[in-house]
């Protein structure tokens, strides 16, 4: 790639000695010497966005996610990025503009168009895939760049776009999921999601990975995003989860499948009046099996459905991520997803991407993200993007809930999932010790 750069020229006054000069001579008293004023013209390299300050958009997907998406953005990310911009000498600072999707695709779109309008082109953003999905056409359109941290949908892993992800697409998790109902040893599956890009994109893979494995698929309850009442589809699952725990031989041999954002807190509460469906295994995505406001609004409800979830791996020995999570508790008191590492993550890749390109435009930013990705370890480990611009598969822990010593509800890796070779180990020594629980198919 060809560094762009500007050249400053400085004019430097070399003094020497010489005879009979014509230009700015003086002269001196003894042997007819003159002291000559040579000017010389030496180019000193500037960088291109010297004495700027820089503009990014970024948005939280939800009011509730904003909770802690605006701590990580403001006291964490800008502090850290504007102190690295600092140290290596360049005249540069940076701003976050910082927004609310409000758990809307709609706005989602309102709020990209609305960062065009400003001149901002570069956005790490958004949070949902039915977010991105509503930005996508416009920001192929208008030369924008949306670097996502949590977008999973399979529907949007295209090459030559503009959308990049810091996080794996759902042709990883789906497979995972599959793949720890079968080792789990269970017969029969029903699966509860959003009707949205990323709930019907990891069904229409989920189903066919259940059919390899020879899983009854339970079939599926979809449901709106903005529900808030959820009675008529847990009376319905209910019904179909004591049918086929009559004919396997027991509730031990079935489970439900959630694909659920924040409304998963509802679902959770108003569940507790089905005992079948209390008495079973729940698993989760990413969004379920570490989060904090389910542990906090729900905490002995989940220990009872334990919410295994496949969910990629921090950096949890690494210095810096051990930094991000002293200081994203301090100011949440939670812990960091993985998501939110990702998200950190993802401001360092776009900025590195800007200084190596010397450009705040979508285009040269678009050609060098996916080479800068692989070379950038951070918080969420090695950061390296596919050809369609999306995280790479790696190691998955499995996360899940359980009740602590002190008879806190907490969060605890139960296994390893590792995506490149299809492959799913539980431990079952810390089930056994500390849920209490023994697989059906172990």
């Amino acid at each position: 790639m060809e560094q762009k750069s500007t050249l400053m020229m400085v004019v430097l006054l070399v003094v020497g000695l010489g005879i009979g000069a014509g230009v700015g001579y003086f002269s001196a008293p003894k042997g007819g010497e003159t002291i000559v004023e040579v000017p010389v013209e030496v180019p000193v390299e500037v960088h291109p966005l010297a004495g700027m300050n820089i503009e990014l958009g970024i948005t939280a997907s939800s009011t509730d996610n904003m909770e802690f998406t605006q701590p990580l953005v403001e006291d964490i990310m800008e502090p850290d990025l504007n102190d690295y911009l600092d140290k290596i000498g360049l005249d540069i600072t940076m701003d976050f503009l910082l927004e609310d999707n409000q758990g809307t695709a709609s706005i989602a779109l309102e709020k990209t168009q609305t960062y065009k309008a400003m001149g901002i082109n570069l956005v790490i953003g958004h949070g949902w895939s039915s977010q991105c999905g509503a930005a996508l056409s416009y920001v192929n359109e208008n030369d924008m760049i949306l670097l996502s941290a949590s977008s999973t949908s399979p529907l949007y892993a295209i090459a030559d776009d503009m959308l990049f992800r810091t996080c794996p697409t759902d042709f990883v998790q789906s497979p995972a999921i599959a793949e720890m109902w079968l080792t789990w040893g269970a017969k029969g599956v029903l699966t509860m999601h959003r009707a949205d890009a990323w709930g019907d994109g990891l069904w229409n893979i989920l189903e066919g990975e259940f059919e390899k494995r020879g899983i009854e698929n339970l079939g599926r309850i979809r449901y709106a995003g903005e529900v808030t009442e959820f009675s008529s589809y847990l009376t319905n699952a209910n019904d179909i989860i004591t049918a086929a725990a009559e004919k396997y031989g027991g509730l031990e041999y079935v489970g439900m499948e959630f694909f659920s954002f924040n409304e998963f807190r509802t679902i959770q509460a108003q569940a507790s009046d089905y005992p079948n469906l209390m008495d079973i295994i729940w698993m989760g995505t990413e969004s379920n099996g570490r989060s904090t406001l389910m542990m906090r609004e729900n905490g002995p409800l989940c220990t009872q459905t334990r919410h295994f979830s496949s969910l990629m791996g921090v950096d949890e020995g690494s210095y810096e991520y051990m930094s991000l999570q002293e200081r994203y508790n301090a100011e949440t008191e939670a812990m960091p997803s993985f998501y939110d590492c990702a998200m950190y993550d993802a401001g360092w890749l776009m900025i590195k991407s800007v200084l190596e390109t010397g450009s705040i435009e979508a285009e040269p930013i678009s050609n060098v993200l996916i080479s800068m990705s692989e070379k950038h370890h951070g918080t969420s480990g090695w950061l390296v993007l596919d050809d369609n611009g999306d995280r790479r598969a790696q190691i998955f822990d499995l996360w899940g809930f359980y009740e602590t010593d002190t008879g806190e509800p907490w969060f605890r890796s139960w296994g390893k999932y590792d995506g490149r070779i299809i492959q799913v180990n539980w431990d079952d020594a810390a089930l056994l010790e500390y849920a209490g629980l023994v697989r059906p198919g172990a």
